[in-house]
């Protein structure tokens, strides 16, 4: 998907309508270049959300959806608004994160990053200790993964 892993990172517009239409066609354009009459579709959480709304879109070249753990956004309502304030914090970090996305924030931290991962997300070494003999292998592949701008760059890890 554009923005994710190596692949390349366009620039996205601001309103979302406009932004899922430029990630479906992503997608379309990708069914096309391959010469796909029919394509099985997985998606998993953002993936899920933008699968589906390409399958709404595009049924004729559909032959079968995967959500796995999908998403979206509920209808704005002004309705349930907090009793409680925000707090200053939380609100300079939903300020901040219109405008720097976590992806990027991860790709400025240069080597520290992997370590600013284990630290930030120390669960996802359990997850894979019965598999891999170094569990913190995981961190290092996600970060190197989307650290920097799409190029061939091999990275070699010593396991």
């Amino acid at each position: 998907m554009l923005g994710f892993g190596r692949s390349s990172r366009p620039p996205f517009s601001s309103d979302p309508i406009v932004a899922e239409t430029q990630f479906v066609e992503s997608i379309e354009d990708w069914r096309k270049e391959m010469g796909l009459n029919e394509i099985i579709l997985m998606g998993h959480s953002f993936g899920g959300y933008l699968s589906a709304s390409y399958a709404l879109r595009y049924p004729q070249y559909v032959k079968a959806l995967i959500l796995a753990d999908p998403w979206g956004f509920p209808e704005h309502s002004n309705e349930n608004k907090p009793d409680t304030p925000m707090p200053l914090w939380i609100s300079m970090i939903a300020v901040l994160s219109q405008y720097v996305s976590p992806l990027s924030v991860f790709r400025v931290t240069g080597q520290v990053g992997v370590t600013l991962f284990k630290t930030l997300r120390p669960d996802f070494k359990y997850k894979y200790m019965s598999i891999l003999d170094n569990p913190d292998l995981v961190y290092s592949y996600l970060y190197f993964a989307n650290n920097s701008y799409p190029r061939y760059n091999p990275i070699k890890f010593n396991v």
